[in-house]
């Protein structure tokens, strides 16, 4: 089992030490692990030099104050700073099966790459996999209680891409939502992807702290424009938002992102092979979930009745 591992850090003083932690807890330490320094401005660089003074396997970028941020330049230091860990690893001859990424404000137990990697050894056809992601915070919808019809979908947080997959699918994209694009490249190619309910992390950030609730759920109404989302399908996750999500506003927010970013009439992916995949395999596959999950919990009131 081998395996590189790419962290993108921006003033994460208080949220590292905890993930340094689990990382060097690992029962499958990484053969690589880079951190960038995305511009920080508090003590995040001091605990990144403290480790590399201790182990030759953990690799430091630091980049300049100020350009830190989301969106693009999110994509962008990612995308490059797996193209370093790639050139590390091939400095290095190390001959890794899998890479990727874990965020630096979460935390996970012991047997996490382990188990994630036995995923990818019992499907050769697995692709990205990941761990579900859990709000630390309580009250709080996480990545791990978003999405019920898509279950299986990869979230952020903790992830690992099988490496034919990753060099397959180019890497990482330089666009909004690189991870999805990814997922959706991956599935484009016939590779599988999954969320394992039997891995959890655990977000310690508090949702607040950055990003309102109001803008999280705002923001996914813009990239579902960005992607390319048909109408009719934005406006069925906004009632799936409506019936499943506490609390019952963020539908509203979901729409009024989607709404907004026609209005002002923001940016689309360019991506030809990604805005098809959402005009019609994905349209096709959201509702045959949709069904499902309706028969589902009709199937589920009936038990309760009986």
């Amino acid at each position: 089992m081998s395996y590189l591992l790419l962290t993108l850090a921006r003033n994460e003083e208080n949220y590292l030490p905890a993930v340094v932690e689990c990382v060097l807890g690992q029962l499958c330490l990484p053969s690589l692990w880079l951190i960038v320094n995305d511009g920080s401005t508090d003590n995040t660089q001091l605990i990144i030099d403290g480790l590399l003074s201790k182990y030759d396997w953990i690799i430091g970028v630091q980049l300049p104050v100020g350009q830190g941020g989301l969106g693009l330049h999110f994509a962008q230091i990612a995308k490059e700073g797996f193209a370093q860990l790639q050139k590390w690893a091939a400095v290095r001859n190390i001959n890794y099966e899998f890479i990727g990424k874990v965020d630096a404000d979460v935390v996970f137990g012991p047997e996490c790459f382990a188990a994630l990697m036995q995923e990818f050894y019992n499907d050769k056809t697995l692709g990205i996999a990941s761990s579900i992601l859990l709000q630390e915070e309580p009250n709080t919808p996480s990545e791990g209680q978003q999405d019920y019809t898509f279950a299986d979908y990869p979230t952020d947080g903790v992830r690992l891409y099988r490496r034919e997959c990753f060099e397959e699918i180019g890497g990482i994209s330089v666009v909004k939502a690189p991870e999805v694009v990814a997922g959706v490249k991956a599935r484009i190619r016939g590779w599988r992807l999954k969320r394992v309910n039997s891995i959890i992390a655990y977000h310690r950030r508090k949702s607040h702290q950055e990003t309102s609730l109001w803008k999280r759920w705002e923001m996914r109404g813009a990239e579902q424009h960005y992607l390319g989302y048909p109408f009719l399908i934005v406006l069925g996750s906004c009632f799936y938002d409506l019936l499943f999500i506490k609390p019952i506003f963020l539908s509203l927010a979901h729409f009024w992102g989607y709404i907004k970013a026609v209005i002002v009439r923001e940016d689309q992916i360019t991506d030809q092979e990604v805005k098809q995949y959402f005009r019609s395999i994905y349209s096709k596959e959201i509702v045959f979930r949709i069904v499902n999950l309706y028969k589902n919990l009709r199937k589920n009131e009936n038990t309760n009745y009986s």
